[in-house]
């Protein structure tokens, strides 16, 4: 993404470097209203209070083992198309599983296809926990070049749930490649091999 104006680019790397206590605004949007929402609500709150991962909301028993295995698959084991058809089932066993379009949506090559479940990510966003939709904002954001609140929701994420190292990886593989803000990156990967030091996706990552 190009920044288009000074202030932006102050604004991106005050972001980026995790000091803002700005919380992303982003524009407003509307959404269909969901059938069956109040079975999200019931999976949200039975969700526990204090965890150290972000919490994952479906109906769907299989949907969130699909998830998982894709996360698995993509994240952990590097195995890309066979992390992208874990969340292509993750979707097909609940359609309304906001987190799984927004994680194929990011993952996958397909322009078409991320496209679509970014659209589908939104629409469904109602069904997610307030902390979902920060995850969705961010890996939404990075594709629609809303770079600045999806930095924002990002720090917000990492300083409430330093734990989740599937999740910190993911950043800091995106913020690495995608926005060569290398030295953050490094930031994040040593943080979690400090936690673990055998957490071989990061130190595949810091490698590089």
């Amino acid at each position: 993404m190009k920044i288009t104006s000074s202030f932006e680019r102050a604004l991106m790397v005050i972001l980026m470097a995790g000091v803002s206590g700005a919380t992303a605004s982003g524009q407003t949007q509307k959404t269909p209203p969901v059938k069956h929402a109040s079975s999200y609500v019931a999976a949200r709150n039975a969700a526990p209070v204090k965890q150290d991962t972000i919490p994952v909301t479906t109906k769907s028993a299989d949907a969130r083992r699909n998830y998982e295995m894709g996360m698995m698959h993509y994240e952990d084991l590097l195995l890309t198309e066979e992390g992208l058809e874990f969340f292509r089932d993750a979707v097909k066993a609940d359609p309304h599983f906001a987190l799984g379009h927004a994680m194929l949506g990011f993952a996958t090559f397909d322009p078409m296809e991320a496209h679509r479940h970014r659209v589908l990510a939104r629409q469904f966003l109602p069904n997610a926990s307030p902390d979902e939709r920060l995850q969705i904002r961010w890996l939404n954001g990075t594709k629609d070049g809303q770079i600045v609140p999806a930095i924002a929701a990002m720090n917000d994420l990492l300083a409430k749930y330093p734990n989740d190292k599937q999740f910190g990886n993911t950043v800091a593989a995106w913020l690495c490649s995608g926005e060569q803000a290398y030295d953050r990156g490094a930031e994040i990967l040593e943080r979690l091999l400090a936690k673990d030091p055998d957490y071989a996706p990061a130190m595949n990552n810091i490698a590089y």
